[in-house]
């Protein structure tokens, strides 16, 4: 269960809705897929198409998180204090 938490988390541990979505996808294309080869369903051409090109940009958008640029968390800077009001009291 926590080899599953960590895939569907992103590099600062939170859980990552892009993730669970293209792992989704990813799910509902095998099943599609399995669906064609041995039950010979039929779907459309554009449904394949459609599902497909989500499932790159959630990739591509997944890519994107690890090369974002992070404030860092665990030096203790805050971003939103000014120091204005830590100096006065000096």
């Amino acid at each position: 269960m926590k080899f599953v938490q960590q895939i569907l988390s992103d590099v600062d541990g939170q859980g990552s809705s892009k993730r669970v979505m293209s792992f989704a996808i990813l799910a509902l294309l095998s099943t599609i897929g399995l669906g064609v080869t041995f039950f010979h369903a039929t779907f459309q051409q554009q449904i394949w198409q459609d599902l497909i090109f989500t499932l790159l940009a959630g990739f591509g958008l997944i890519t994107s998180e690890k090369f974002t640029k992070r404030s860092p968390t665990g030096s203790g800077a805050n971003p939103t204090n000014d120091n204005s009001t830590n100096n006065s009291s000096k």
